[in-house]
């Protein structure tokens, strides 16, 4: 009954980026999944439009956010309804990590990101795999 109602968790900011460098995220080019994001997200304003995509992999997007504060405003206004967004960009659901723009250009890896969960059925199914894959190098 608890994860059913599980939409959110943390991770790691250390981990966050050790998972960047091994995927070797860094390199790649995600120019056109920006447009496409920056652009649906301007016809739609609402929940995201305060976000800048930073990269896609897998079923995960990293969203720079202004500030922490603007973080916990997502975090705790989140619905999985707003998966409709990443599902016209990207075709299917995504877990979200959002990352304060300070987090991101001046990483201190003692703090912590927001995760925002795909959904209540990936909560209860996956939820410690995908952690556990995080928390081992």
């Amino acid at each position: 009954m608890l994860l059913e109602n599980l939409c959110l968790c943390y991770i790691e900011n250390n981990k966050l980026f050790e998972w960047i460098e091994k995927s070797r995220l860094g390199e790649k080019n995600f120019f056109s999944q920006k447009i496409i994001w920056k652009k649906e997200i301007g016809k739609n304003l609402g929940f995201f439009s305060d976000t800048e995509l930073l990269l896609v992999a897998e079923d995960i997007l990293l969203l720079q956010v202004s500030d922490t504060n603007a973080a916990s405003f997502l975090a705790k206004n989140y619905l999985f309804s707003y998966q409709l967004t990443c599902q016209r960009v990207f075709s299917e659901k995504k877990n979200i990590i959002l990352i304060s723009q300070d987090q991101w250009n001046k990483p201190d890896f003692s703090q912590k990101s927001i995760v925002l969960l795909k959904d209540a059925e990936s909560s209860k199914k996956n939820l410690t795999a995908w952690l556990e894959g995080f928390a081992h190098p």
